[in-house]
């Protein structure tokens, strides 16, 4: 996904009170930013990889629930990402004194748009070239983007760029004193709008809001708490580190409680024909909407540990994280082909096997064409720019 390719070492010294420096110094990366990245796009392959199993396999079978325990797992995805968006920009223009609204969205352009704008043509032809239709192509394109439907995973394209918008007008924000009371505010008024959405059968006479509701996976008042959450983690940093590194168990444990209860609650909407694992399985549900935004604190909690334990593995994880949106743009079509060459060859593989080595394929292809594309010149054009940089200079963007 997307990553805010500067980060610039421009500010350090903190205040007695803890929040964010107002003299220029050296600011830190936040390297278990990027390690979240990398666990958030292995979640993503993980979603996707799973999808096609879970609509597949009876719901009775083992085969089912070890495919919906490792889907449910990493329904943290989407909203870590958003999480680290929040976190990385206020991180980065939080506190200065002066900002740039016209250099900002130039950095946007570049690293982000122009690759969304690139791969999903590039979804939309292998889509027409796929179905034998490319009757009114332009069109269905230009709309595409406007609705990020070019594939199936860009819609989360149009939800970050609404974050984009928003955030020279809301930069301030988190100077206010009540930031914590406010941050609390906007997470229960995301999980209201989450529970409105799921159980939004009721709006379906009010054409609008149905519709409204039929595309929250992509509007911003449906995600705004992770947001808002990454902005108070990267402005109370100091703080937020210490309580993390008490709270790390606790927070793991409450995250495993509420995978329970997704699962428990996955279990009983599958006792019903008529419902669908598409619509029971969404991480829009209550219960996911906590449990992602829980994992996510969990996770970025450890992370920073894992930056001084786990020697090479952190190492390939950071690195993992800087491709993290080249791996977010390119794995569907990865996917694509291996289900396509597994359906030619014929492969019947084990379920159990079958999804570990589609795993591994899907995700370390992807790595891979993420780093040979960022090699390229012009590959910041492609991948954005903070993977383009570390494959031309091997140094971190």
């Amino acid at each position: 996904m997307p990553s805010e390719p500067s980060l610039e070492q421009h500010t350090a010294v903190p205040a007695a009170d803890g929040r964010p420096p107002t003299q220029p110094a050296a600011k830190e990366r936040l390297s278990e930013l990027d390690i979240l990245r990398a666990l958030a796009a292995i979640a993503v392959v993980l979603i996707h990889v799973t999808a096609g199993p879970l609509s597949t396999l009876a719901r009775t079978t083992p085969s089912f629930w070890w495919n919906s325990l490792i889907n449910q797992a990493s329904r943290f995805s989407i909203g870590a990402f958003v999480l680290i968006t929040g976190a990385a920009l206020y991180y980065t223009y939080g506190d200065r004194a002066r900002f740039s609204v016209a250099d900002f969205y130039r950095r946007r352009l570049r690293g982000v748009v122009v690759p969304y704008v690139f791969w999903s043509a590039f979804y939309i032809l292998m889509e027409a070239y796929r179905a034998h239709a490319w009757s009114g192509l332009p069109g269905r394109y230009a709309g595409s983007l406007l609705r990020g439907d070019a594939y199936y995973h860009l819609y989360f394209m149009v939800l970050i760029f609404q974050f984009y918008l928003a955030f020279p007008l809301v930069r301030t924000a988190v100077r206010s004193r009540y930031l914590g009371w406010l941050v609390a505010a906007v997470v229960v008024a995301e999980l209201y709008l989450t529970a409105g959405a799921f159980y939004g059968s009721g709006y379906a006479h009010i054409h609008w809001l149905a519709g409204l509701l039929h595309r929250s996976d992509r509007l911003l008042p449906w995600w705004m708490g992770y947001f808002a959450l990454g902005a108070l983690l990267a402005w109370r940093l100091h703080r937020w580190r210490a309580w993390a590194n008490r709270s790390l168990p606790g927070l793991l444990l409450c995250a495993g409680g509420l995978l329970a209860w997704m699962m428990l609650e996955l279990a009983a909407y599958m006792r019903n024909p008529a419902i669908s694992v598409g619509w029971a399985a969404s991480e829009f549900r209550p219960s996911a909407s906590l449990y992602s935004l829980v994992a996510c604190v969990a996770l970025l909690a450890l992370a920073r540990g894992m930056l001084h334990r786990w020697g090479r593995v952190s190492d390939l994880l950071l690195d993992m994280g800087r491709h993290s949106f080249g791996i977010y743009l390119i794995h569907p079509f990865v996917l694509a082909v291996y289900t396509w060459a597994g359906g030619r060859l014929h492969l019947q593989l084990h379920p159990a096997p079958s999804l570990a080595v589609a795993v591994v394929v899907v995700l370390g292809v992807s790595y891979l064409c993420s780093h040979a594309l960022a090699a390229l010149p012009g590959g910041a054009w492609v991948v954005g720019v903070a993977a383009a940089r570390r494959g031309r200079t091997g140094q971190p963007a």
